[in-house]
């Protein structure tokens, strides 16, 4: 459609209005209308748009003024005089719930809006979720390894604090809305664990039944016996017989210890979760309507579940069973197992850089891909470089009742690890948003131009010498990764293969428009590697669907180019990458030819200082 209203609304939910969305011209599908079904199911607008796209609005009446209550500063109004109640709305890359006000004279509040700005690069309900949830699983799995949860006794509380509720649902939701999580659930209850329940009953005798020893000497001793006709076969043994013998049976019971863990760790989360609905009703329920709707979403999956019939009947817990063989290793339970272990620790964990990712409906989807690629590299990382679980405590640091996720775009976090390839030892450092600052010397790291700071940097040196030595003798080599969340494809970036288009700086200072493939991060790329001393390679991630790497040389490094990195796709390529660079480096031969073409690479600069 090209066009759509917006109703405006007053505290008393009637329409005073409405707020007219123009689609960019040729864009017929960059608004859409989803069911009103579609928008409760999946706690979201009816009226959608889309990031990173430039839209023109027009207000009825035209005597209110508008703003956005998201901090993004994207509406800029008409500077014709006749027309302020029109002008430009541009997102860039927000995404979210975008909650509009409305004030008329006075700057009195008189009504609200809302739409839902969708992404374009990742799917919009799948794979953003499965960012929250990617992140979510590693932030409590590390903080679960480090153990810190022992020092945090009571948990926050939400009810004064918007970005606490936010937070916590957003971690706990992580947890229990995941694929994995609900896929555990149904196996649970569709093959529930069952035990063997043993006991006596009475059978008549006259009716069929396999006896046992046990029964021959009821057979004998008896009460309550009737005569034996002196025509039956068993007359001349016995003269009378009891009318009923206790034979045992079995039946099976579902009122097992492991099914009412599960039944007591569902009702956990439900009763936190209804805790923390009381505290956001505390809230302005208009701004955190769409806190309301997924908190409570989650209360009726929750209690969905409860009302299945293999946790009916199943009586109260009365100890926790965490030793129990089917809890530790029978699927399904074990990952219940897990998640109640981990939900304590969700509900504590406060992420300081995630505030904006989550505020009043909001998701910064760049930031969000920048933090999720950390963890995903990270692990990549970590893998291949062993920590001790004190290094950790680098991601994190402790309150009164919280325990803080120090991860926070331009702050440096940095992480040691150490491996043997064959007979080398090698030193690791991952850095995240590392600056390399402008130093002459070509024995100390840095920039030999200006200031630089990638996302992440992966340093790699031999353990005979330090990190200094490293630096000042050429053994170390630095390989740099960028997150581009706003590339779609890989010629964006890098251009057709085969284009020779030059670039002229002199006509993009000038302002003109370009009508070439924009080369700004390929630039961007061989700057880190070619200002930043001891850089072999630097590369971007992207969530597209094509990779590209360009190497000087026969071997791997020195390169630059870009790597898939998307939510739901495999990262082989990007492990594999870095199996490539550990061997490539742990080569004797290679360490020469590092050593050797520092020194060229950095003689002439080193001239020029000493001149």
């Amino acid at each position: 459609m090209t066009s759509i209203d917006v109703p405006i609304y007053s505290d008393s939910a009637s329409v005073i209005g409405s707020i007219k969305i123009f689609a960019p011209y040729e864009q017929d599908d960059a608004i859409v209308r989803i069911s009103h079904s579609d928008a409760e199911k999946y706690s979201e607008e009816e009226i959608q748009i889309y990031e990173a796209t430039r839209y023109e609005y027009e207000i009825n009446p035209s005597s209110f003024r508008v703003v956005l209550n998201t901090g993004i500063g994207a509406l800029r109004q008409s500077s014709n005089p006749s027309r302020k109640n029109c002008g430009i709305l541009d997102l860039k890359a927000y995404v979210g719930r975008l909650g509009i006000k409305f004030f008329g004279e006075g700057d009195q509040l008189v009504g609200h809006s809302a739409v839902e700005v969708r992404s374009r690069k990742i799917s919009y309900r799948d794979d953003l979720r499965t960012m929250i949830e990617d992140i979510t699983e590693h932030a409590v799995e590390l903080a679960f390894e480090l153990r810190a949860p022992t020092t945090l006794k009571a948990l926050p509380d939400p009810t004064h604090d918007s970005q606490i509720a936010y937070q916590q649902f957003a971690f706990l939701k992580g947890l229990l809305d995941k694929k994995s999580f609900k896929d555990a659930l149904q196996l649970v209850l569709n093959r529930p664990h069952e035990r063997v329940n043993s006991h006596l009953v009475q059978k008549d005798i006259r009716k069929g039944f396999r006896p046992s020893g046990k029964n021959l000497s009821q057979v004998a001793r008896g009460v309550n016996r009737f005569p034996v006709p002196e025509r039956h076969p068993l007359a001349a043994r016995a003269n009378s017989l009891p009318f009923t013998l206790s034979v045992g049976s079995s039946s099976p019971t579902r009122d097992v210890v492991e099914n009412r863990f599960v039944r007591f760790v569902l009702e956990q989360f439900s009763l936190f979760l209804a805790g923390l609905l009381e505290g956001i009703t505390k809230l302005n329920r208009r701004e955190h309507s769409r806190l309301l709707a997924d908190c409570n979403s989650l209360i009726d999956f929750l209690a969905n579940t409860l009302n299945h019939k293999t946790l009916q009947g199943i009586s109260g817990l009365q100890r926790i069973p965490i030793s129990s063989p089917v809890l530790q290793q029978k699927s399904g339970y074990r990952e219940v197992l897990q998640a109640w272990l981990k939900f304590d620790l969700a509900a504590k964990l406060f992420w300081v850089g995630g505030a904006e990712t989550y505020e009043l409906g909001k998701r910064d989807v760049a930031k969000l891909y920048e933090y999720w690629a950390f963890f995903k590299l990270f692990d990549i990382f970590s893998q291949r470089f062993p920590q001790s679980p004190g290094t950790l405590s680098v991601l994190f640091e402790k309150t009164t009742d919280m325990l803080g996720l120090k991860l926070r775009a331009g702050k440096n976090l940095t992480f040691y690890g150490q491996a043997s390839l064959g007979e080398v030892q090698v030193n690791a450092r991952f850095d995240y948003n590392r600056t390399f600052r402008r130093h002459y010397s070509i024995a100390r790291a840095g920039s030999w131009t200006e200031q630089m700071r990638p996302d992440y940097t992966v340093s790699l040196w031999p353990n005979d010498c330090t990190e200094d030595e490293a630096e000042a003798s050429g053994k170390i080599s630095h390989i740099h990764f960028d997150a581009k969340y706003r590339v779609e494809t890989i010629q964006e970036m890098f251009g057709e293969d085969g284009d020779s288009t030059s670039i002229d700086i002199n006509e993009e200072f000038a302002g003109v428009e370009e009508t070439r493939h924009k080369r700004d991060d390929l630039l961007k790329m061989h700057a880190y590697r070619d200002a930043i001393r001891r850089s072999y390679g630097a590369y971007i991630l992207y969530p597209g669907s094509t990779g590209k790497a360009w190497t000087e040389f026969h071997e791997i490094l020195p390169g630059v180019g870009a790597f898939v990195l998307k939510p739901g796709s495999s990262d082989d390529a990007l492990s594999k990458f870095f199996d490539d660079v550990i061997s490539h480096i742990a080569s004797s031969s290679t360490r020469a030819d590092v050593a050797l073409y520092t020194a060229d690479k950095y003689d002439g600069v080193k001239s020029q200082v000493s001149s």
